[in-house]
């Protein structure tokens, strides 16, 4: 039994560590990875972070992944890319709502932004 209780304390701690290191690069970068700034890039958010993940299989293929921690990076694209997944289902479900109804008041607002304010809104082609 005592080995079942270290290996999902060290479950416990692997995560935790992804965690804290996912929540230090948002804290450092901003929300880079979820909400690009799109400079030269005007791909989806789902694309973008399949593309580090590309990236990083590359490092790790080709051996040349010195001072990295290849293995967490990963993980936390990963689950970055869950995050990005199911905001995509939730604007699938948002765009249809709005197309749907045909009320001024709903369609005047974006549902996956806190504000509601669809102008400045990069993920929903609805808005302006």
């Amino acid at each position: 039994m005592a080995n079942l209780e270290q290996t999902q304390a060290d479950i416990i701690a692997e995560c935790d560590a992804v965690k804290e290191m996912l929540l230090e690069k948002n804290r450092a970068y901003g929300d880079s990875a979820l909400d690009p700034v799109r400079v030269f890039s005007k791909a989806s958010t789902v694309e973008q972070i399949l593309v580090r993940i590309d990236d990083k299989l590359s490092r790790l293929a080709r051996g040349s992944a010195d001072g990295e921690d290849v293995e967490r990076d990963l993980l936390g694209y990963l689950v970055l890319l869950r995050i990005a997944r199911k905001r995509c289902v939730t604007l699938g479900a948002h765009r249809q709502q709005v197309a749907s109804k045909s009320s001024a008041k709903s369609a005047g607002r974006c549902a996956h932004r806190l504000d509601g304010d669809a102008s400045a809104c990069d993920h929903c082609s609805l808005f302006g």
